[in-house]
């Protein structure tokens, strides 16, 4: 058995109710801590399903924690989680992610063979600690994180667009300085923006 520390994907985690899912991104490509990368495409679920557990740390000999349904996206492998309520442990755990303590799982898998393709048969979903897959962050976080990119790329185009447009008027002009203090201005605008 093998076992991929990814990441929580909790968009509904802090504003989430106890006992709503939380989604997590349990696994993304490329090289991980654990020095393997995974075929998005090449999970096997069928078994997980009809035994969806999440567990703790990967103890396969404590009760499950809660329950989990998983699907494959396009690049990962997603699962929402359910906690116990019944269970006080699973309880904390939870807690522990929507308060923002928490932000990973661990998904535990066997390499199989079937029909000459190499498929990985998901074993378990489990909480944990520390990440293997720093990759997989979570939802809310990495929403926060591509709008702030979103944004710096908007401002660096539109201020590239302008620089374009006033290195022109100032070159027909031929108002060199200008146009030097203007890309000295812009230089430093931009090494505050990155």
């Amino acid at each position: 058995m093998s076992e991929l520390r990814a990441t929580c994907s909790a968009s509904r985690a802090a504003s989430g109710q106890a006992g709503s899912s939380i989604r997590f991104t349990a696994s993304t490509p490329g090289v991980k801590r654990d020095k393997m990368n995974l075929d998005q495409g090449a999970w096997y679920l069928e078994n997980y399903r009809r035994n969806p557990v999440v567990l703790w740390a990967h103890d396969y000999r404590a009760l499950p924690i809660g329950r989990a349904t998983v699907a494959t996206e396009p690049g990962r492998l997603v699962a929402d989680v359910t906690f116990d309520q019944a269970d006080e442990f699973a309880r904390l755990v939870e807690q522990k992610y929507r308060d923002g303590y928490m932000h990973a799982v661990s998904v535990g898998w066997d390499e199989i063979e079937i029909e000459g393709r190499q498929l990985y048969d998901l074993l378990d979903v489990s909480a944990v600690a520390v990440p293997g897959d720093p990759d997989a962050l979570m939802e809310r976080a990495a929403a926060r994180a591509y709008k702030r990119y979103l944004a710096r790329t908007s401002q660096l185009d539109q201020l590239a667009l302008i620089l374009t447009q006033l290195n022109f008027i100032l070159r027909r002009r031929k108002e060199e300085q200008l146009r030097r203090k203007v890309d000295k201005l812009v230089k430093e605008v931009l090494s505050e923006m990155l």
